[in-house]
């Protein structure tokens, strides 16, 4: 038998509505669903819209991993920039800031596994 993570779908109820608006007048932040949780860990998966920005955020008590399932996406870590692409990764530290962006006309797809210090 084999599980199958179901696709993000912005009417479900499901799912965690992340609906900030940023400073540059992006409508949506994203779409984050929780794949699973345990005390030590949280593994995520989040739909970044077409020419959206998350904002710059520090996390004190959590690192993590994100990998990029689709899409471009830049990441910003303190004064750097990189750019992942699909099947490309990144591990971010506690305490350091970070934000990400997609600036592509696609959404784009993360999964992110952030572990509690």
């Amino acid at each position: 038998m084999t599980n199958t993570v179901p696709d993000i779908n912005e009417s479900s109820f499901k799912q965690a509505v992340l609906n900030q608006t940023s400073s540059n007048d992006n409508s949506v932040f994203g779409f984050k669903d929780i794949l699973a949780r345990d005390g030590t860990y949280e593994v995520s998966r989040t739909k970044i819209p077409a020419r959206c920005t998350l904002p710059l955020k520090m996390e004190a008590h959590t690192s993590k991993h994100l990998t990029v399932l689709s899409g471009i996406v830049h990441i910003t870590l303190s004064d750097d920039v990189m750019v992942l692409v699909a099947d490309e990764s990144i591990y971010i530290p506690q305490g350091l800031l970070y934000g990400l962006e997609n600036r592509a006309d696609n959404s784009a797809l993360v999964v992110s596994v952030d572990y509690n210090n």
